[in-house]
């Protein structure tokens, strides 16, 4: 069988993402059924997706080369700092509040139309042309462009910033995109472009240079060299979280909340979700107390937060929390905590 992917392609997108320490790879079989009531499913079928972790190009392309056939082959835009492991000792994915360091961005574009033509394609590609005056304009270089297969995605290269320092750069990120956006509201409707706003800083995407074996299009990537903007990281930085744009804008009104919890809060979309109440599937518990429960287990869990104290503190001040909204008390709490310590 012919191969299905490019390692041009992958070895200078590699090259392109500049990583100095741990490469996040993951692999998706084609047959992989989500959501955790296929577990038992995907374990039997040996479907279950991969993890694993290079700091080679060659060791990217030998993954590629080993899952090519039946799996999506994806990779993290953002290193990591070490090999992340589960408590049995397996490769797991990152967390958010784990990227210690992001230097580039991705704008991810998807034409909405199912059976794209070259004319269409051809369409697209003319707009980013003209587009790169935008970026220019601001005295920023024009993104490197990669083609997946259904769209495009815009790549930015600015040098490292460390994400404890600058705790709202996904945020920043996002913000720059809705700029864009905004400026090419009609040009994008027209194409039927969509514009992905998410923006986590753990974020995987498809390999450039291979393919989704469902679909059979390799994947392209067009930049060459990295050149890392200095000028975009200025203005990333530089660009005001508001209120409305933090996801956590919750926590803002709330001084009582240990700090710890809500730098975590800012970096950690499941958490997010857990603290506004959101997010959890049919049949599971959605009342104040399922949702109480689940955040410490989260908390917990992940080795986030394990002092006593911080729990407590977290419990009594959750606005949609049973002790902010149906009264409860210190054995509540105590109850909660010790539920969680033990599930």
């Amino acid at each position: 069988m012919k191969n299905n992917y490019s390692t041009s392609d992958i070895l200078q997108s590699i090259d392109w993402m500049g990583f100095q320490k741990w490469i996040e790879l993951n692999a998706y079989h084609k047959d992989y059924q989500p959501g955790k009531h296929h577990f038992q499913e995907n374990l039997k079928n040996k479907t279950l997706p991969i993890v694993w972790y290079a700091n080679t190009k060659q060791a990217v392309v030998n993954f590629v080369m080993k899952y090519w056939i039946s799996y999506m082959v994806c990779i993290g835009i953002n290193e990591r700092p070490q090999i992340l492991r589960n408590k049995n000792g397996y490769a797991r994915s990152a967390y958010e509040r784990e990227i210690e360091v992001s230097r580039n961005m991705m704008m991810d574009l998807d034409i909405r139309s199912k059976n794209v033509s070259k004319e269409h394609l051809a369409q697209v590609e003319l707009f980013f042309k003209q587009s790169d005056q935008y970026f220019l304009d601001q005295n920023l270089q024009p993104p490197t462009q990669a083609f997946t297969g259904r769209g495009y995605h815009l790549l930015f290269a600015y040098p490292s910033v460390k994400v404890a320092e600058h705790p709202t750069i996904a945020q920043q990120q996002k913000m720059f995109t809705e700029q864009f956006k905004s400026s090419y509201k009609r040009e994008l409707d027209n194409l039927e472009v969509r514009v992905d706003s998410t923006f986590d800083l753990r974020r995987m995407t498809k390999i450039y240079g291979t393919a989704k074996p469902s679909v059979g299009v390799v994947s392209t990537f067009y930049g060459k060299k990295r050149k890392e903007d200095n000028a975009l990281k200025e203005y990333l930085l530089n660009l005001k979280v508001s209120e409305q744009n933090l996801e956590h804008r919750v926590v803002q009104q709330n001084n009582n909340l240990p700090q710890l919890f809500t730098a975590l809060l800012e970096r950690d979309v499941r958490l997010q979700e857990l603290w506004r109440g959101e997010g959890k599937t049919d049949g599971s518990d959605i009342s104040r107390s399922g949702f109480d429960f689940s955040l410490i287990k989260y908390l917990l869990h992940n080795g986030m937060i394990t002092d006593i104290k911080i729990l407590s503190d977290i419990l009594t001040h959750r606005p949609n929390g049973a002790v902010q909204g149906s009264g409860k008390g210190e054995a509540y709490i105590k109850h909660t905590i010790a539920n969680a310590i033990k599930s």
